[in-house]
């Protein structure tokens, strides 16, 4: 009982995942009970990256560092270029709404980007820029669908005038990018190492 005092503390949707899956075991059997907690967790994490957290960044004072604004660091956006983190795959469950999340941080003249559906606290009042930086240190896949809305949104800030790059990309995102021809789009035609490198190679 005590565990379950502690999950349902720490989170109460896992707590009700918990209590289902007590249920199955005590009213059908040890197996049903092992694949249900299997199938709720799938449909628990479906739902969290259908809902991803997309960070508004900027940067810390006197360093090269780049965190959510908000952060007890205090940083600061740099004027005229939006930075965005998203922590989450990029796929056909959440590519409209990440779509909506940078155009509303980057195309809005002035105004409150939010910090993402899901987020965790990272609110922030951000003007629209004339540069995007991705950061997608967090994204570990891209699919085909998450590809095409990157190429539609591209077109947008294209002709919005509104330069893109792309920072620390990880695993096959990369490749991903080269595959779709998308890297020949981006500032520089690559995948900059960090986001310092992408911002400075967007205001230089």
């Amino acid at each position: 009982m005590g565990a379950l005092v502690d999950v349902l503390r720490f989170d109460p949707w896992e707590f009700g995942l918990a209590v289902v899956t007590l249920l199955t075991v005590a009213l059908v059997g040890v197996e049903q009970g092992i694949g249900v907690a299997v199938g709720l967790a799938i449909l628990d994490r479906t739902r969290r990256s259908a809902r991803p957290v997309l960070y508004v960044l900027g940067r810390v004072p006197n360093s090269t560092s780049w965190e959510p604004l908000g952060h007890p660091d205090h940083p600061a956006p740099v004027p005229g270029v939006v930075v965005v983190q998203l922590v989450a795959p990029l796929y056909y469950a959440n590519a409209e709404l990440v779509r909506t999340e940078i155009r509303a941080a980057t195309m809005a003249p002035t105004g409150v980007a939010s910090a993402g559906a899901g987020s965790t606290g990272a609110a922030s009042a951000v003007t629209g820029g004339r540069a995007l930086v991705l950061d997608a240190d967090a994204v570990s896949d891209i699919d085909f669908t998450g590809i095409a809305m990157l190429r539609s949104l591209l077109d947008e800030l294209d002709h919005a005038g509104v330069k893109v790059a792309i920072a620390r990309a990880v695993g096959d995102v990369p490749n991903n990018l080269a595959r779709s021809w998308l890297l020949p789009r981006l500032a520089g035609n690559r995948v900059y190492g960090t986001v310092n490198d992408a911002v400075a190679a967007l205001t230089t």
